[in-house]
Parts: C-alpha cells; structure tokens; sequence
C-alpha cells in the first residue's frame, strides 16, 4: 500500500514537475528563512534571562545640566549600602566591577581574561547553577573565586578544579584566589562579560569605592515605585542648576530598550529592527498561505480525472481528502528536512550570520520544531478551506464556478496586494539603507588621507621610536603617527566643557595627538598651524573651526582657551562620531603618553604593506598587533545598518520570488476560472495579445492601489528610521520608481506565462477539460 502511494505520488510530481519544482525550492527558503529569523528574534528576546529577572533593576545615575539629561552606569558601594539599609523593598544590592584583559595564571597554563570583582550579594541576585560547589560553602571561604563551565574546560580540562589556585595580575596589583565553584556559563548577558567572579574583599586595590555596574533585587512584594521616589539632589554651580538622581530599569528591559546607555563595551540590542522583523515573519506567513492557497487550486483541477475515477471504482470521499491532507504534509517534511539542514550549515559557514547568530544556536534545533509545526499546520489548513468543494460537490471542477471560488478571488486580490506592497517597500528601503551606508562611509570626514592602518599602541616610548624609524625606510609608508583614537569613534575618548561668550558652556570632544598626527591623517588648516613646531606643545591647542565660530572672538590665534593653553589653528570640522549622532566641537591637544594608537599612512591600501608592518611591529614588541585598515574601521560603526541591509536585501530576493510565485499560480487559477471565456474568444478570432490585456485589466487595478499604498508606507517608514541619522541623504524618484517598474514586469511575466499555456493547448481538449 505505502509502495503504491508513492509510486502514484512520484507519477504525480514527474507530470508537474516545473510546478512542484518551483513550489519545493521557495518552501525550502522560506522555512530557512524563517527557522533563522526566529532564531534571532527568540534569541534577542531572551537576554539577561535569570531566574529572579522580573524583580532585578538596573541602577542608573542620572544628572541633568540645564535642560539636558545625562546617563552613567556607575554608582558608589555606599549608595548601595544605603538602598538596601533604607528601604526595606529591596532584598539585595550587587556592584561589578569588571577589569578586562588580565593576566590569570593557573598550574596549567597562563591567559588573558575579564575578571568580574563583585560587591554584595551576587549569587543570590543572579542565582547562576553549579556544576561543582555550592553558594553556601563560597559564603563561608575566604579568598574564593567562581568560574564559568567554558572557562573550566578550557583551563582545567574535565575534571573538577575545586581547590585550585589562580594568580591574577595586572599591571600594578597580583592577588592568588582559590577556587570554590563553577557554575554554569551566562548565556546572553548585558553585564556578565567574564568567566570569572571575585569578591572584592580579597584585597584587590581599586583606589575608590565605585562600581562599573550596580543592581538591585526587590522582594517578592516589593513595589519598585517606592525607591523612584528617592530625593534628588539639586544644586547650582556657576549660573548652571545641576540635578542628580536615579533611574531602575528593569533587568529584562535592559538590552532591547535601553541601548543608548550602552555605548561602552555592554551589548545592546535594537527594538526597530527587532518589530521590523517580527513583522516580516508574520508577512512570511501569510505568503505561504497565499502561495500554497493557489498552487492547491491549481493541483485540486489537475487532478479531478484522478478523483472521479477513484470515486466511480469505490474510493470513499474522506479517503480523497486525507490523501490531500497527507501529500501536504509529506510535502512540507521533506522541505523541512533540507530547510534544516541548509540553515544549519548556514550559521557555520556564512560569516555575518555566524557573527550574529552563534551564541543563539544552541536553541536553533527547538525554534526549528516550532517554526515546523507552524508551517506544517498552516498547510495542512489549507484544504480545509476547500472540504465542502472537495466531499459534497458532485464534480470537483465545479470548484470554479461556486461562490466559494469568488470568495478565493477576493481573497486573493487582498494577498495578491499585500505581496506587492511588501516587495515594494523591501526592495525601495533596501536602496535607501544601500545609499545612506554609503553616504555615511564616503562622506568627508574632515581627513583628506584615507590610506590609513590602525594599531594598537602597546609600545614604550623607546620601542615607538624605533618602529617609526623602521618604517620610515619602506617606500610606500608616508608617515607614522600616534592618536589618542582615531576619529570617527561611537563616542568621543574625552569630554570637556569649554566657556564661550561669557557663560555659555559648549560640550567639546577632546582629541589627544603627537606631534606630527594632523599633518600625517591630512586635516585642512582654516587658520595657525599644528604642534611641529612647538617644544612646548602642552601650552598649545588646535581646535575646530565649529568651535572658534562659538568662541566668537576676533582674532583666535593666541586666544587662551583655558589658563596657560593658547588656541595655535583652526582646523576644518572632523566627525568626531557617526552619523547617527550630531557632531561635537573639538579641542585637539598634543599628549603622545596617552595615544592609544598608532597611525600609518601609506600610499596605497595594500596587504603587503600591512605584513610588512606588522612583521616590524612583531619584531619589536615580541607580539603580533591588531591592525585595521581605515575604512575598515568607518565600515565597523555601521555593523547595524550592515545587518539590516543583509538582511533586507535577503527578504527583497525573497519576496520577489514570492510575489513571481504568487502572481504564478494565482494568475493559474484565474485563467482556469475563466478558461471557458477565454476559449469562446479564442474560436471567435481574439488574438493572445487581447486576453493578456484583459486579464490585465483585472491586476492593474490592485496592482495600482497596491503601488499607491506601498508608497505612502515607504514614505514613513524611510523617514522614521532616516530620522536616527542627523546627517543622511534626500530620497529621490528613483527609489519609487524602480520597485513599481519591476515588479510590473513579474506581473506581466506571470500573466503572460500562464494564458500562454492555455493559448497553445488544443481548443477541443481545452473544451473537454473545462466544461
């Protein structure tokens, strides 16, 4: 019996194979599509996922200058300490520090490490599971550390590290610990950024009492409300009212909803991104139940010979509907099986979805199951629609002519529209993202030099010297300089406030530079000169020229900016910052000891000039350095935008190949409900050209009112998200007209293709079939 169904099936799929080929293929990357995007959305949504979430807050210290509110992360023991003595809501405070990139030693091996120092009651706050140990033991020692599973396997192998020692040290400090747990690794975190977990009491110098981080956790009937009524601290200083206070964000908002906190080194997500695609999926969806909705209608007509046959030899009508039922559901498994394993392979071997997707991997298997079961029941839906059309109608070619088949219509004209408007917008604000990622990249930035290599500077003064001098003896290098951090950064290195008119204060960008770093980058002087010249540089500054217009003074150079620093040029503006953000006026000053990196210009951006730097880099400093190439690093700041045009481009492609399917087979099944006229006007002379154009007729309304809306939409959607950007381009025609044009032409295509078919078959066989 099961050979004989799938003899028949493979007869079937052989007969129609173009239809089931196409139809197999754009299930295969929708499902993949779908499992990946899910997989991202379940994954942002499920960060900082502790087992007391609901009642963790995030402690932010808030102080507001004039009118302007401003954010910081870190908070003072004391506070702590003062919360939880004062109000009797809160059940515990945590304070982390976190101290990165140090040296941890063990009997095994030595490596580089975060280290989280914490203050308060950890364990209980975040409630992490052991693999060995206990929270009560640790509580009890003296000296103890807790560390990670992957830290543990990657240091200590299988077995248990209870009772070993770690030296950890940094440049000014070395403290021993023993270890006293490990617990299991914090998937998807905003603040545990290391495998390692220290009381601070062990005696690690950290010069004062603040925290990176500070958290609080209510009691289970505490109400949060109670502590935003802290009082806060008002004060005036110089003419300016100053305000300083606290916001509790809670923990299981805190990456999706907060990430304009997060400009440091803490992750944070993106809400927008994360409700486009939301939307996108459920778009998904629906284009599954409208493609698959037609390509039923076109298969139920080709088979109504097979099913009136097996209703004249005895087969019972049920019978006919599972068989329906249970090719759908093969159809769908099998499209899962190799949608399984294509994305699979995906988040491996493609680069920007293994960046994004792998710390989320370890639930694709679940999230693939659901989003099968979803697919699976949508499909097996389907016929449903059509139980009465299937069992009760005597002949199932009357499907066409029932009220059931122009309700379908109906419906498809709604989805039919749908798909049109989601093609357009996907594919419009795709070249919208497209521009603006360009504009921002190539935009001038205030450095004519563009040929830049980026190192970082972990050499001595003595060691520096020497590498500038080796690489001045290579042709193609045209300098070498050092930079505090090379600009455009997510957020300026240092921040100053500078007086101009009277007391007007402006918020400045600080930029640390060498001496010959303005000449090296190629900044445009307005004004004065750079610091060559001058010995003692420390007296001296450079700023910008938004800056000297605020100053508003009449002869800049030789004005004292501040006591005992003399402004000595004027530089054209230099974005400080992307796009994203308003640019910060600049005050430039020579400090090489707190250069962070070093800057080569070259010639040319070539990879053999930069071997050829590192190798004298490696050759002096014993160790290989991270280097990056200048428009690498611009390209860096825009790793969101990045993401999201892959993935518009990616549902563009899609949609496409949705809408093209879509306009396939629902054009399919409008020509076989109207076969029987378009016949009769066959006999009667109509040429092919003139049953195009009437059934265009009928698509050219929906595809207009379509357009019409896809416009408005594009409109407001581009100007919502343009709108993060304070500079960003001018949308032209261009983006309105290419999508309407192509999507015109798949249109055409698909109406074409199908009456065609009907066009070249024989009109007595025609007759026969559709009568």
């Amino acid at each position: 019996m099961i050979k004989l169904y799938f003899t028949l099936l493979y007869r079937r799929i052989t007969k129609s194979f173009s239809l089931f080929f196409v139809n197999f293929i754009g299930y295969v990357i929708l499902l993949s599509v779908i499992s990946l995007t899910s997989l991202f959305i379940y994954g942002e949504l499920n960060y900082d996922d502790f087992q007391k979430k609901n009642r963790i807050y995030r402690i932010v210290s808030t102080i507001t200058i004039g009118s302007k509110p401003a954010f910081s992360l870190d908070s003072y023991i004391t506070i702590l300490e003062d919360l939880q003595r004062d109000y009797p809501e809160v059940e515990s405070t945590v304070g982390l520090r976190l101290m990165r990139d140090m040296c941890i030693t063990s009997a095994e091996k030595q490596l580089t490490q975060n280290v989280t120092f914490f203050e308060g009651d950890f364990l209980n706050t975040f409630t992490p599971e052991f693999i060995y140990g206990n929270i009560s033991s640790f509580k009890q020692l003296k000296n103890v550390c807790v560390i990670s599973r992957s830290f543990s396997r990657t240091t200590f192998g299988g077995r248990n590290p209870i009772g070993e020692s770690l030296v950890i040290a940094d440049k000014n400090d070395t403290i021993q610990v023993s270890i006293a747990g490990v617990i299991d690794d914090f998937q998807n975190t905003t603040c545990m950024q290391s495998d390692i977990f220290i009381k601070s009491e062990v005696g690690f110098d950290f010069y004062d009492d603040d925290v990176n981080l500070a958290f609080l956790l209510l009691k289970e009937d505490g109400n949060i409300d109670n502590l935003n009524n802290v009082q806060a601290e008002e004060y005036e200083y110089n003419g300016i009212k100053y305000k300083e206070g606290f916001l509790f964000q809670p923990l299981k908002e805190v990456y999706l909803k907060s990430g304009f906190l997060n400009f440091n080194f803490y992750p944070s997500g993106n809400l927008k991104l994360l409700i486009v695609l939301l939307v996108a999926l459920a778009l998904m969806l629906l284009c599954i139940m409208f493609n698959y909705n037609f390509m039923f209608i076109v298969l139920i007509r080709a088979r109504v010979r097979e099913f009136t046959l097996k209703r004249i030899l005895g087969l019972k009508k049920r019978n006919i509907f599972y068989g329906i039922i249970s090719d759908s559901a093969l159809f769908v498994f099998i499209a899962a099986s190799f949608a399984y394993l294509i994305s699979k392979k995906a988040i491996v071997t493609i680069e920007s979805l293994n960046v994004v997707l792998k710390s989320y991997s370890h639930w694709f298997d679940v999230v693939f199951v659901i989003v099968f079961s979803v697919i699976l029941i949508t499909t097996i839906v389907i016929p449903l629609f059509y139980y009465k059309s299937i069992i009760k109608i005597r002949r199932l070619d009357r499907i066409k002519y029932s009220n059931e088949a122009k309700m379908k219509k109906v419906f498809g004209d709604v989805f039919l529209g749908v798909q049109v408007i989601v093609a357009f917008v996907l594919i419009a604000f795709s070249f919208t993202v497209r521009t603006q990622l360009q504009y921002a990249i190539n935009r001038d930035l205030g450095i004519k030099n563009r040929n830049l290599i980026i190192l970082n500077n972990d050499l001595s003064a003595q060691e520096y010297n020497v590498f500038s001098e080796e690489l001045k003896k290579v042709s193609l290098i045209a300098g070498v300089t050092r930079i505090g951090e090379l600009p455009p950064s997510n957020f300026p290195q240092r921040m100053t406030r500078v007086k101009c008119n009277g007391d007007k204060e402006v918020l400045t960008a600080i930029l640390l530079v060498d001496q010959n770093t303005l000449e090296t980058i190629g900044v445009r002087y307005v004004q004065g000169e750079g610091f060559q010249n001058y010995r003692n540089y420390e007296s001296c500054c450079v700023v910008s020229e938004s800056l000297a217009n605020e100053l508003g003074v009449d002869k800049i150079i030789g004005y004292e900016l501040k006591p005992g620093i003399k402004i000595i040029g004027v530089v054209e503006d230099i974005s400080m910052v992307p796009v994203r953000k308003d640019n910060f006026p600049i005050v430039i000053q020579c400090d090489p000891e707190f250069c962070k990196e070093i800057i080569v210009n070259t010639i040319t951006e070539d990879e053999t000039i930069a071997k050829s730097v590192s190798v004298v880099y490696e050759s002096i400093h014993g160790k290989s350095p991270q280097l990056t190439f200048y428009e690498d690093h611009i390209k860096s700041l825009y790793k969101e935008e990045d993401f999201m045009l892959k993935y518009v481009v990616l549902f563009s492609t899609l949609t496409l190949l949705l809408v093209f399917s879509g306009f396939y087979f629902y054009s399919r099944s409008i020509v076989d409900f109207r076969s029987k006229d378009i016949v009769i006007r066959k006999i009667h002379g109509a040429s092919v050209q003139s049953i195009i154009n009437l059934l265009m007729k009928e698509y050219f309304i929906v595809y207009m009112v379509s357009i019409l809306i896809a416009c408005l939409l594009f409109l407001y959607i581009s100007n919502e998200w343009l709108s993060g950007f304070v500079f960003h381009i001018k949308k032209g025609l261009v983006l309105y007209i290419f999508p309407s044009i192509l999507i015109l032409a798949i249109l055409v295509i698909a109406v074409v293709n199908s009456v065609l078919k009907l066009a070249h078959k024989n009109i007595v066989s025609a007759i026969n079939n559709y009568n």
